[in-house]
């Protein structure tokens, strides 16, 4: 088995990712990943990007929580707490109305609260060696967001591979 190249957030093009794919997925799947990659929102490509450091570091590293980090970082210059003030004061009548009433423990409703990475369907995408890593890393990281880049990742992939399959037709 080759070693896991996994691309720098500055190195992390097209060619990188599918490079990582190539590392991460089964290879009897490798003829989706330019499918996937064609149709991949930036969510996914940030999870086969995470998945990518979850292996690195064989799912015993977590992340630093971006949220924490922003109310950690109090010493801000003058022009990014501008920014974040004209974040939080622009807001439209709709948002206000329909928008911002979602209760914040339905924000982040992943399936890993309730199962193992290993026993979900569509982490038969992956390597079993790597889904081990994951599994491990889901039970000690901390951040919800984290979690669901790597849900939507797999869940994607694993819908283009369906996606791709030739229908069976009852037609004689």
């Amino acid at each position: 088995m080759n070693k896991l190249i996994v691309p720098t957030t500055k190195e992390f093009t097209e060619e990188s990712l599918k490079v990582l794919a190539f590392d991460i997925i089964k290879p009897e799947y490798h003829k989706h990943i330019n499918d996937w990659l064609f149709d991949a929102r930036p969510n996914e490509r940030k999870g086969i990007y995470l998945a990518g450091q979850i292996i690195k570091y064989k799912g015993l590293k977590t992340f630093k929580n971006k949220l924490d980090q922003e109310v950690e970082n109090d010493n801000l210059s003058m022009e990014n707490a501008y920014k974040r003030y004209q974040k939080r004061a622009y807001s439209s009548c709709y948002q206000d109305e329909f928008c911002l009433t979602v209760d914040q423990k339905f924000k982040y409703n992943n399936i890993l609260k309730f199962k193992k990475f290993d026993f979900v369907n569509y982490s038969e995408i992956m390597i079993p060696k790597y889904r081990e890593f994951i599994t491990k890393w889901a039970l000690i990281e901390e951040a919800e967001q984290y979690k669901e880049y790597i849900l939507d990742f797999a869940r994607s992939f694993y819908s283009t591979i369906q996606s791709n399959k030739p229908n069976n037709t009852t037609y004689r």
